[in-house]
């Protein structure tokens, strides 16, 4: 597209030109030789006819300056019909080059989207990862408060075993002594 309004604008360019370079020859006392067939940018226009012989007839020159004019009128209209063109082309190039931002703005949303997703889910499994620590944690520390108790449970067995023998000692050596005084 962008290559199509380049070589139609240079076709206009051209046309103008050459429209130019007709109107601006001037006359001389030779008429230009003129070969058969339209030469130029202007299919299907008849070439101006302009009069080089003097009227005496009138005192203005209507036949030349109307030609001049109409001529003049071709390149305006020739000129405008380019700047439309021209403006159609940069209106589709600036709605392809909006569409392709707004495609562009669509990714990247969608990526920032995913990236959000993301670091969601790492967070939610760091968050677990955590709280699997944590009873992991609190598991071992049950563990070792339970041992804890037993050992403190065995001790104090222990200590109750002792006290019972230490105290049939004591009664064993009491019934002696009773026994000796006896």
């Amino acid at each position: 597209m962008n290559i199509l309004g380049k070589v139609a604008f240079l076709l206009l360019i051209g046309g103008i030109w050459c429209q130019n370079n007709r109107n601006n020859a001037k006359p001389s006392g030779k008429s230009p030789k003129k070969s058969g067939g339209n030469q130029g940018g202007d299919v299907g226009q008849s070439p101006p006819v302009v009069n080089l012989t003097p009227d005496t007839g009138s005192t203005g020159g209507t036949g030349a300056t109307g030609s001049i004019e109409a001529l003049e009128v071709l390149e305006a209209v020739e000129v405008l019909e380019a700047l439309e063109v021209l403006e159609a082309v940069e209106v589709l190039e600036a709605v392809e080059v909006l569409e392709a931002l707004e495609a562009v703005e669509v990714l990247e949303a969608l990526e920032v989207l995913e990236a959000v997703e993301v670091m969601e889910a790492v967070e939610v499994l760091e968050a677990v990862e955590v709280l699997e620590a944590l009873e992991a944690v609190e598991v071992l520390e049950a563990l070792e408060v339970l041992e804890a108790l037993e050992v403190l449970e065995a001790v104090e067995v222990l200590e109750a075993v002792e006290v019972l023998e230490a105290l049939e000692v004591l009664e064993v050596l009491q019934v002696l002594e009773v026994l000796e005084v006896q």
